[in-house]
């Protein structure tokens, strides 16, 4: 406590192993300048500077600015003038910060800007469906969180896109084989209550798709980020006239 304002330190695991990845990759660098360039290419970079240090001519990398950094890897400090618990404080925080993050996402991720729309419908129509697929991401994440599952979403879209599956055909009959689940693609499945496709599906009897057919090619199994759950949100509503009536009968059914 501090002048009536309570500082509350926090570390996010996550961050933690960012910052760690990136001071390697600082001092591997660091380290290789020293060698190959000498001293004068080092003093006056920002980015060396802290973990430098300079005596009698000479630079050399200093190890107790590199463990104290690496103590504070992935620390951040809140700062309050109420009584909530910690964790309650950091849980707000966290709110907060993904409802910045959603801003930021719909003019960017989401690309929500219509741009290339001619008309109000078609322009009310895109927004619509950027917020179905923020609503998709936001209620993935939520069910990820409840059952405690520590992934972050960019490593989680990594490994999903990494799922993906190709037509086949064998003596007359067609398959679709899948790829199997890498890194932390399971969990998706598992907080979305759905059961990840058959890694070999019958699909009948057929001919071979000929050459450059897109049946033979690799395809994705799943949308694999929020501006493909856009593009299939977009599939949903575009043979749809939207008007205020029936935006607000879509919203109202959300949860």
């Amino acid at each position: 406590m501090v002048e009536g304002k309570r500082y509350i330190v926090c570390r996010n695991p996550h961050e933690q192993v960012k910052d760690g990845a990136a001071r390697e990759a600082i001092l591997a660098k660091l380290e290789t300048t020293l060698k190959q360039r000498g001293p004068k290419w080092v003093i006056g970079n920002k980015g060396f500077a802290r973990f430098v240090s300079v005596a009698k001519g000479s630079v050399t990398i200093n190890q107790k600015a590199v463990k104290a950094d690496a103590r504070l890897g992935g620390t951040f400090v809140l700062r309050t003038n109420t009584d909530l618990p910690a964790e309650e404080v950091a849980l707000a925080y966290k709110s907060l910060w993904r409802v910045e993050r959603a801003f930021r996402k719909t003019t960017s991720t989401l690309e929500v800007r219509p741009i290339y729309h001619q008309n109000d419908e078609a322009i009310v129509g895109h927004i619509v469906a950027c917020f179905l697929a923020l609503r998709l991401e936001v209620d993935l994440q939520c069910r990820l969180d409840e059952r405690g599952a520590q992934v972050s979403w960019p490593d989680l879209m990594r490994d999903l896109r990494q799922l993906s599956a190709v037509d086949l055909s064998l003596d007359g009959q067609r398959y679709r084989l899948r790829t199997g689940l890498q890194g932390q693609a399971h969990h998706a499945f598992t907080a979305a209550g759905v059961r990840p496709p058959a890694t070999v599906t019958h699909l009948g009897e057929g001919d071979p798709p000929p050459p450059g057919n897109s049946c033979a090619a690799r395809r994705n199994v799943v949308p694999t980020s929020t501006p493909h759950l856009t593009t299939h949100a977009m599939r949903v509503t575009s043979q749809i006239k939207l008007s205020k009536i029936s935006i607000r009968a879509i919203l109202g059914r959300i949860p």
